[in-house]
């Protein structure tokens, strides 16, 4: 198999990870806690990124603010792995 092909596949499943994520990671982190204290993992409750945040005290549109500015940073970085592997 062509090194190229394998290349061109990682990049292609890299590329949307990278751009989703905030979302992926916040789903996944909240999973997670969910297993470790045994709650089921479709109950709704107040461990996604934004509870915490406003927590901490951030009002909402610093909240959505500071989400965005993670998600345009994620978003960069698959445009430089573009970049970068092609």
């Amino acid at each position: 198999m062509d090194g190229t092909l394998k290349g061109a596949t990682f990049l292609s499943l890299l590329v949307p990870l990278l751009a989703l994520g905030v979302p992926i990671l916040d789903t996944a982190i909240v999973f997670a806690r969910r297993l470790i204290k045994g709650k089921g993992l479709h109950h709704a409750d107040n461990l996604h990124t934004h509870h915490s945040l406003m927590k901490w005290g951030l009002s909402q549109v610093q909240t959505v603010s500071f989400l965005y500015l993670i998600a345009a940073v994620f978003a960069l970085m698959s445009v430089v792995v573009v970049l970068l592997l092609r």
